[in-house]
């Protein structure tokens, strides 16, 4: 399966494989949607068992945190970059309510919206042809 909407090789072979998988659960828990100023939503977060929430723009990869950050210098390495992001935590029972509240209606209102197809993937032509 493949996701025409995925822009990145990543994104598409994590979409593709969680597909593979299971394709009823992957579409009852994956949305693509727009913001009310028709951009894609960039938080990223989840609450856990109810316990802890996290939130923030914070990508969890290298090609989107940059490369060349060193936690224990004072001084980074030459040519490092690095993008500003946030992550918050709440452990608040209040806070991670309402932010539960809020990745639901979230969700409801992507999956109000046009979605990806989700199409087979061409078999790989036999080797030698």
């Amino acid at each position: 399966m493949t996701c025409p909407l995925a822009s990145g090789a990543h994104e598409k072979a994590i979409l593709t494989s969680d597909m593979a998988q299971d394709a009823k659960g992957c579409a009852n828990d994956f949305a693509v949607g727009e913001s009310a100023t028709s951009q894609i939503s960039h938080t990223k977060g989840g609450v856990l068992d109810g316990i802890v929430a996290f939130e923030g723009s914070t990508n969890w990869s290298s090609s989107g945190e940059g490369t060349g950050i060193n936690l224990t210098a004072a001084k980074q390495t030459p040519g490092f970059k690095a993008q500003n992001n946030t992550l918050a935590v709440y452990v608040n029972t209040y806070e991670i309510a309402k932010f539960a509240a809020r990745l639901d209606y979230e969700h409801a209102v992507a999956t109000s919206q046009a979605q990806p197809s989700f199409t087979a993937a061409a078999a790989p032509a036999p080797s030698g042809s």
